[in-house]
């Protein structure tokens, strides 16, 4: 008899161990990467999981009964041979450690793949309990729902990093070609950018006052080579509209002066918008270009419709595009940067690892690092570097000389390397 009270114990401990750590896997798992195994590989028991998400309550239940039934069962089997406190002494650490903590960590860390492996035996059980499970879960369902057929049990949505998870994994597998992969991480980061991280800045938007004439308005787009210009009322943050250089060319009153009649109206955005949101208002506005606005309702850039497309597939430039290079190679290790070049892209086009969660771009850092804005001419010296200030203004950086200098040791050794 004490034979059989002691297995009857362990299996309900073992029984109880995966019911729990299935539970917390169901719970954890990524419902993408089951669809994806499920469509895909096309698992059986993928296919047949996926279905149980539409309507968890049934195998909720089928799990949390049969792990409380399984914790009954063992208990009493033991207590019936060794007493109640024996039975508590032995059975309270098997199942808190052995039948709880350690499955469900072990589910955790591997829920997805556990989930769809083990989900035949879990189908097992969910028959062998029906008749207690199938009431049970309808009662729970309809209390959950409240009547609202529509709501249901609404849960396991997926993570942006269980969405990046995904994507690394396809490409680590060979589903996805590296541009695919970067391609699809630059779509996600829609939901995470805001507008000012990608718009451009107050000081380069090329804009014109209300007051100013047709001709005027010809010159600058001539010059400019844009198709749409901002238009203001007193200065730049009073932003009013925008002006099309197609209805300036369509204009049927060419002796008419006055800018007003061109003038559209504009799309404000705040500069905390996400990417993914400027671009749903833009197209539901119909429009291809918004005025970015800081707290305080003054202009903080403009963005459009092809600087958030730049975010997915990178620099698109059309024949119309004045094609500069940010960053030249002027000597084995000296470069002449343009204040806007992005800190990242710097750092990667010289190999050297530049860091300032502060500022963005080349001249923001110039300007962080001095302590003030440098004039023309103006040397900083920034182990390792050497920076000439080559072109400014007042009021900001144009451009820069970088220099990386080298100690002797680092000398010496680029020499021998080079022998």
């Amino acid at each position: 008899m004490m034979f059989s009270a002691i297995a009857i114990f362990i299996a309900c401990a073992i029984l109880n161990a995966f019911l729990s750590g299935y539970e917390t896997g169901f719970v954890s798992a990524n419902l993408i990467r089951i669809r994806n195994m499920a469509e895909k590989e096309r698992k059986i028991s993928a296919m047949r999981l996926l279905a149980h998400y539409e309507n968890p309550a049934r195998i909720i239940t089928t799990l949390l009964i049969g792990a409380n039934l399984s914790l009954v069962i063992g208990t009493t089997a033991l207590t019936r041979e060794l007493g109640p406190g024996m039975a508590t002494i032995i059975a309270t650490p098997v199942f808190v450690i052995f039948a709880e903590i350690m499955p469900k960590s072990i589910f955790r860390h591997f829920p997805t793949r556990l989930i769809v492996f083990f989900f035949p035996v879990v189908r097992f059980f969910e028959g062998m309990l029906a008749i207690i499970t199938i009431p049970v879960a309808w009662a729970a369902q309809r209390f959950l729902m409240l009547g609202d057929e529509e709501k249901g049990m609404r849960m396991f949505l997926t993570s942006l990093e269980d969405m990046r998870v995904l994507v690394d994994e396809s490409h680590e597998q060979g589903t996805l070609d590296p541009d695919e992969h970067e391609m699809i991480h630059s779509v996600i980061d829609l939901q995470t950018q805001c507008a000012n991280e990608v718009m451009v800045p107050r000081i380069q938007i090329q804009a014109l006052p209300e007051t100013a004439t047709t001709q005027e308005l010809k010159t600058m787009l001539i010059e400019s080579g844009r198709t749409r210009l901002p238009v203001y009322s007193e200065s730049i943050d009073h932003i009013v509209g925008v002006v099309n250089a197609f209805d300036v060319i369509k204009d049927a009153s060419p002796g008419e002066s006055d800018i007003r009649r061109f003038i559209k109206p504009i799309l404000h955005v705040p500069d905390s918008m996400k990417l993914d949101d400027v671009l749903k208002a833009l197209r539901d506005a119909h429009q291809s270009m918004a005025i970015v606005t800081d707290e305080y309702g003054g202009t903080d850039g403009l963005i459009t419709v092809e600087d958030i497309l730049e975010e997915i597939f990178g620099e698109i430039h059309d024949e119309y595009d004045i094609m500069t290079t940010q960053i030249k190679k002027v000597g084995p290790r000296a470069f002449v940067v343009d204040a806007n070049t992005a800190l990242e892209d710097l750092a990667a086009a010289i190999g050297v690892d530049i860091k300032d969660e502060e500022v963005e771009t080349a001249g923001g850092w110039l300007n962080h690092i001095a302590g003030h804005i440098p004039a023309k001419g103006e040397v900083i010296l920034h182990e390792p570097f050497r920076i000439t200030v080559l072109e400014g203004q007042p009021s900001h950086v144009s451009s820069i000389r970088l220099e990386i200098i080298l100690d002797e040791r680092d000398e010496t050794d680029v020499k021998e390397q080079g022998t």
